[in-house]
């Protein structure tokens, strides 16, 4: 009896810990989640940021924080350059949410400084503590960032002028660590794809050339379609079956629509097959398809990854298949 009891009293605060009540508060120990941390000058903005930024979900990915929540960063750093002014914010770089969403719904500067007049080599301890005021998607990182125009008027500080390198040591704090979620059984997903792409073009795919593409050369013919909102937050698993099929027509005659089931978030080097074949000709979709008649086109996929952060069907056809791109549109 004394054992079954113990076992019901561990099995509570493991729920306790998995679907704790909120607002709460979340505390990092800066020092557990980065070792150094850089910041190059930002290629997307007048700034110099944090690259990559302090990524925070894996300890609370099992109960992630949500709008009324604290979120109390701990920190103890040297830098190797002067800074005037270092902000922070907290980020949703997922691509649920479209890479880049703000979780205190506010700019940096309309934030508290993370830390002013960092000076370079000595030591900058203390605490920066902000309110979410939306809730976690599916990541969450702290986002370091100094130099931009509104930080610099709305302080009154200089530019630091020059990327930094942040050494980061333990402030003596304990992260919060949150009891990961059961995770489900496997299970089967039905899509119509024509509810979340009832109008696509399958166009040119082409090779990628010193990090850019290259329109000159065609490799083949490619439409890739996000799913995320078939899954919401129940992403794919290893061991789902996921039925994709579409009723509609192509402006043009394709002999073979093949298909490929792919994860293209960040977190997946933005292209992950989600299967165990990973050629497009193990997943033919579509055959002899007219120009202007309607075709129906269905695929299955056994799930041999968890997804990361994205699922997506890309639909493709070989380079001599189509002589310019496709334009298919949903019929009932």
């Amino acid at each position: 009896m004394k054992k079954l009891l113990s076992f019901a009293i561990l099995s509570i605060a493991l729920v306790g810990a998995v679907f704790a009540q909120h607002p709460r508060t979340y505390v990092l120990e800066l020092s557990d989640a980065a070792k150094s941390i850089a910041l190059p000058k930002n290629q997307w903005a007048d700034n110099y940021q944090s690259d990559p930024n302090v990524d925070c979900t894996e300890y609370w990915k099992g109960d992630l924080p949500k709008a009324g929540d604290t979120i109390e960063v701990h920190y103890k750093f040297t830098s190797d350059i002067d800074i005037p002014a270092l902000s922070a914010n907290i980020v949703d770089t997922s691509a649920k949410a479209g890479y880049w969403l703000t979780l205190t719904g506010k700019d940096n500067h309309e934030l508290p400084l993370f830390k002013k007049d960092v000076k370079a080599g000595q030591t900058c301890e203390g605490v920066w503590s902000v309110t979410l005021a939306k809730d976690t998607l599916a990541k969450i990182t702290l986002v370091l960032m100094y130099d931009d125009p509104n930080l610099i008027s709305t302080f009154g500080v200089s530019k630091a002028a020059a990327a930094a390198k942040l050494t980061v040591a333990s402030a003596g704090a304990a992260t919060t660590k949150v009891a990961p979620k059961v995770q489900r059984k496997p299970k089967t997903w039905k899509v119509d794809l024509a509810k979340y792409a009832a109008f696509f073009k399958i166009e040119a795919d082409h090779p990628w050339v010193n990090g850019a593409p290259d329109t000159k050369v065609i490799t083949g013919w490619q439409a890739t379609l996000d799913m995320l909102q078939v899954f919401g937050d129940d992403l794919p698993i290893k061991g789902d079956t996921i039925v994709v099929s579409f009723k509609g027509t192509s402006d043009t005659d394709i002999p073979l629509l093949k298909s490929l089931l792919i994860d293209n978030s960040p977190d997946a080097n933005w292209w992950t097959i989600l299967t165990e074949e990973e050629t497009d000709e193990a997943f033919p979709f579509a055959k002899d398809i007219v120009a202007g008649k309607p075709f129906k086109g269905a695929v299955t996929f056994k799930v041999n990854k968890d997804s990361k952060g994205g699922c997506t069907i890309a639909l493709r056809a070989s380079v001599d298949a189509m002589e310019h791109p496709a334009t298919f549109k949903a019929v009932k």
